[in-house]
């Protein structure tokens, strides 16, 4: 499986009435420059857990202009610098564990998420596109119908065992702490993890990781402490490829369990 530390994002020299290519699952994304305009085309089709990565700038590689989503750019001048940025979900994402996760007073699990991540193609540093390599199906979640944000719906679930089933080089983990120190049993159906709050980083392993999250219910069972935490990221060991999208508010911190878990 190719790692996401066989860099296929990044800044890229793109020639001049060419169409350059990348494969990433099962997206295909192409790339054409002509003075002071830039072209992209995208379609997706296949499993979009397929690990398929690589990258054509030859120009041999012509896309099907008809069966293909389009974004056309004018410029009055441009310098041509392009670069493939990376981002995490706009949304957060809601997962369910893979197994039934029930947990005591007193005691805490880790469960980990994947979530895909999105591109953002720029030019001059200027941010034309929001291209999800997979998009994921929407969903509803909340303590009811009219109470509750719209989110996506993990396309994997979250595991309390190794991170290695689910390490793919165009999707990132997750680390879930969730600590029971209340009174109660907890069960845990689903989750909702809020990723436009989280970086995106590379591990030393060459894998897309972000910040953790942990879930901290208190003796007051109606409520949970929501933290992020980027201890372990401060390390060298961690190279940042994105930051958060938004900065979480006073009011994210201290929610209700009905909009943490379901």
């Amino acid at each position: 499986m190719p790692k996401a530390s066989d860099q296929w994002w990044g800044s890229f020299n793109i020639p001049q009435e060419k169409w350059c290519f990348w494969e990433i699952s099962l997206l295909k994304f192409y790339v054409f420059k002509a003075q002071n305009e830039w072209h992209f085309a995208w379609t997706r089709e296949g499993d979009p857990l397929d690990t398929s990565l690589q990258s054509d700038f030859s120009g041999t590689e012509l896309p099907d202009l008809e069966n293909t989503e389009q974004s056309h750019y004018v410029f009055t001048h441009t310098r041509g610098g392009f670069n493939l940025g990376l981002a995490l979900a706009d949304r957060s994402i809601v997962a369910r564990p893979d197994v039934s996760v029930s947990i005591p007073p007193g005691h805490e699990v880790i469960l980990y998420v994947s979530s895909g991540i999105w591109l953002q193609p720029n030019v001059d540093g200027l941010v034309l596109l929001e291209l999800p390599i997979y998009r994921p199906s929407d969903t509803w979640f909340g303590p009811n119908t009219r109470t509750g944000e719209l989110c996506y719906f993990s396309l994997t679930r979250a595991r309390a065992a190794s991170t290695e089933s689910l390490v793919y080089p165009h999707r990132a983990i997750t680390p879930i702490t969730i600590i029971n120190d209340g009174s109660e049993l907890l069960k845990i159906e689903r989750i909702r993890v809020p990723m436009q709050y989280l970086s995106l980083r590379l591990n030393k392993r060459g894998e897309f990781v972000t910040d953790s999250v942990i879930f901290r219910l208190g003796t007051d069972a109606d409520e949970a402490r929501l933290e992020f935490t980027d201890e372990e990221n401060k390390s060298t060991r961690f190279t940042q490829i994105a930051t958060p999208r938004e900065e979480p508010s006073d009011g994210l911190v201290i929610q209700t369990l009905a909009w943490l878990f379901g």
